[in-house]
């Protein structure tokens, strides 16, 4: 079964676009917060954060583990992948109906 997403052309009133967008950064920051704390002090939807443990562990300071971090960066790049692909195959567009 073949699934494909209707669009239409209309725009989303800024009042609705500005809950929405808040909504998505309160789940990331939330996201993040709990991951931090109970998965090892690595991020899991804001990756500027690894590559700065990334650069601290590199430098020799303290922070958590290569393992952790790269496990977590790569993780979050199959999930990039994986709906990308995944888009194309049920004919999503992946950044807004522009392309």
């Amino acid at each position: 079964m073949q699934t494909e997403l209707v669009t239409t052309n209309q725009a989303i009133e800024p009042r609705i676009r500005d809950l929405l967008l808040n909504a998505l950064t309160v789940s990331s920051g939330a996201i993040d917060a709990i991951s931090f704390f109970a998965l090892g002090k690595v991020f899991s939807a804001f990756m500027t954060g690894n590559i700065a443990f990334l650069g601290l562990r590199v430098a020799g300071a303290s922070a958590p583990g290569v393992v952790a971090i790269l496990t977590s960066m790569v993780a979050f790049a199959a999930g990039f992948t994986s709906r990308r692909e995944s888009s194309s195959v049920l004919r999503i567009p992946a950044f807004g109906p522009n392309g």
